[in-house]
């Protein structure tokens, strides 16, 4: 089966830290009225200005595994002189808005180059289980991070392809997710004592060669406990790798553990393939394109289908047009 939502961004104007808050608050109650859910607020910022980031949707559920949908990306903007109209654009639709959102400043407030306006690094999960679609995405010139299963029949060819053809490749480490699947030859769990945690965690990074960086594969529930996530992470210290957050849940503590504990990390902003069509798929890509172009940078996390292979192709040329910069994952990893 397969999800299928939208993506809004919304910037609002605030004058005060009080109305951040206050407006935080009534956002709030009127969601969980409708159903919804706020999952996180943080700080951000916008047009080099200081913004509380808010992220709100749904809770659902694919194949017993818990997801986050996140419909709305919100910012409340600290704006303490009187807004400029932006320029109007006489076109409307994708373009339009792809132009508008290049109007918009990175996350450091710093300008990229005039032709590069946002980085953007794809990830894509699951590799190991299938040679199918690895070739075709060898082939392509960008950067593609390949996050590798360990234990898989595959999973040690493609890591040594990926990186002999100048691809970067992590290890997609199995965590235990809330609904307990566990169809992994390994899956780290929260009944695991610290000691077993980081020797399965070794284990599985030894079994995947020449990795530079770990992503979580599931991981609904142990990525929410801070005892698990540590201990994954202090190993990853030992070996100087960085961590992406998959974020498959919203209540994952590993991003913030990680940046407590002083190591590089980076967290996952869109998932492209949700859907098995083509079509949709591309729509997510386009989705991934802006809030690159808004934010500055971003991540978006894809599966080797063969579907996601198909649009990644094709969606390469028009991406890269709207003034997107293809990076590895690494690059956004502080």
């Amino acid at each position: 089966g397969f999800i299928k939502w939208e993506n809004r961004h919304i910037t609002v104007a605030v004058p005060t830290e009080a109305g951040q808050a206050a407006l935080l608050e009534s956002l709030t109650t009127a969601v969980k009225k409708a159903g919804g859910q706020v999952f996180a607020s943080r700080q951000d910022t916008v047009e080099g200005k200081e913004a509380l980031r808010v992220d709100l949707g749904l809770a659902d559920s694919l194949e017993n595994e818990a997801v986050t949908v996140i419909t709305h990306n919100i910012w409340l903007l600290l704006q303490t002189e009187k807004p400029v109209a932006p320029p109007k654009d006489p076109e409307d639709g994708a373009l339009a808005d792809s132009r508008r959102d290049a109007l918009k400043q990175p996350r450091d407030g710093k300008a990229p180059p005039a032709n590069q306006r946002g980085r953007l690094a794809l990830v894509i999960d699951d590799c190991g289980l299938t040679m199918e679609g690895v070739a075709e995405l060898l082939t392509l010139d960008q950067p593609i991070t390949f996050a590798v299963l360990p234990y898989h029949r595959y999973s040690e060819a493609i890591a040594r392809q990926a990186v002999g053809q100048g691809k970067q490749v992590i290890l997609h480490l199995p965590l235990e997710s809330v609904g307990g699947e566990r169809a992994e030859a390994m899956t780290i769990t929260t009944a695991m004592t610290q000691e077993q945690i980081k020797g399965a965690t070794r284990e599985a990074m030894a079994a995947v060669p020449q990795i530079i960086g770990v992503n979580n594969h599931q991981g609904s529930k142990a990525t929410a406990d801070v005892r698990v996530i540590t201990a994954v992470l202090s190993v990853l210290q030992e070996q100087g790798l960085f961590f992406l957050d998959s974020r498959t849940s919203a209540g994952s503590a590993a991003y913030r553990t990680a940046k407590n504990l002083g190591l590089r990390a980076a967290e996952n902003d869109h998932f492209i393939d949700n859907s098995a069509d083509v079509g949709a798929i591309k729509r997510e890509l386009r989705t991934a394109g802006r809030l690159a172009l808004s934010q500055g940078e971003a991540v978006a996390i894809g599966h080797i289908r063969p579907h996601t292979v198909s649009a990644i192709r094709d969606m390469v040329a028009e991406l890269e047009s709207m003034g997107v910069q293809f990076v590895f994952v690494s690059e956004l990893a502080r």
